[in-house]
């Protein structure tokens, strides 16, 4: 359950699937491009060649006082712009879950874990909604030159 409205004509829940319904809809425009990964960004070559990444697919979404933040892992296709998959699918999301769910959004992060060829290549690349006019980080050179909080890396200029 992400939300409960309660009032005098009675109480309406909204579960999660209705999220995940509206980060499903964002991903469709960029249908073979970009599938939702694991966090691991695991994956096999077989699964690369065949495009079945159903069973990798995971969402982490939690509640805080500021709205709800939503982590998406995902896979990205050789030759793709990341920045404008990222920023258009963040937008989407943020922008769907207030009009339709009236949900406060705290931040979108999406988490490039690989990039597909004809073998996939490991990456470590985010992109923040909360952030987005920095653009997307690569996690580990954020890592080594921030000691803060992990929140605070997204401060780096430098664009992957």
């Amino acid at each position: 359950m992400l939300s409960r409205i309660d009032n005098q004509y009675g109480k309406i829940t909204i579960d999660s699937t209705l999220l995940q319904q509206i980060i499903s809809n964002a991903f469709e425009p960029w249908s073979g491009r970009v599938w939702i990964a694991n966090y691991k960004g695991s994956q096999s070559d077989a699964a690369v060649m065949l495009g079945s990444f159903s069973s990798l697919a995971e969402v982490r979404t939690e509640k805080n006082a500021a709205g709800i933040k939503i982590t998406i892992y995902v896979m990205v296709k050789f030759g793709e712009s990341i920045s404008a998959i990222c920023s258009n699918i963040t937008q989407n999301i943020a922008d769907d879950a207030k009009a339709l769910l009236g949900l406060d959004v705290d931040d979108v992060e999406i988490i490039v874990t690989a990039v597909l060829a004809k073998r996939a290549s490991p990456r470590e690349i985010i992109y923040s909604y909360r952030h987005r006019d920095v653009g997307p980080v690569n996690m580990i050179e954020a890592a080594q030159a921030f000691d803060g909080l992990p929140g605070e890396s997204y401060d780096l200029k430098q664009n992957v």
